[in-house]
């Protein structure tokens, strides 16, 4: 090769180089601009979103205590049976109450000694 065709080369190729740059900094731009439009529609549309929803007076903590999931510990359900372990509260171990409720409730009604202990410990606990 000749020195002009190298020359001829190396002026192409930083043409090209300036136009992918050009090219690069447009996409750059364009990309930024439709980031941040994405950006505000999505925090419009969050705030729109927030500002349907119907006003709740009551408060966050009382609302969850009363929708527990899962259902009710059989205790909570039988006003006997609680009168029952809470008159030998303080006098027996979890297991003799647990033994207590069999000898006195029929199989339906009977509890173990750790479901016992777990209400109890909720009721304490508050």
């Amino acid at each position: 090769m000749t020195g002009y065709d190298i020359r001829h080369d190396i002026a192409t190729a930083q043409r090209d180089l300036e136009n992918a740059r050009q090219l690069n900094e447009a996409a750059t731009l364009a990309v930024n601009r439709a980031s941040t439009a994405l950006e505000h529609a999505f925090e419009g549309c969050s705030k729109a979103a927030i500002n349907a929803l119907p006003v709740c007076e009551t408060p966050v903590t009382d609302h969850r205590k009363l929708h527990r999931s899962g259902r009710p510990a059989k205790i909570d359900l039988d006003p006997e049976l609680q009168a029952f372990i809470r008159a030998r509260i303080d006098r027996l171990t979890y297991l003799e109450k647990a033994n207590a409720v069999a000898d006195y409730f029929p199989a339906k009604r009977r509890v173990s000694k750790s479901s016992i202990r777990a209400w109890w410990q909720r009721k304490q606990n508050g």
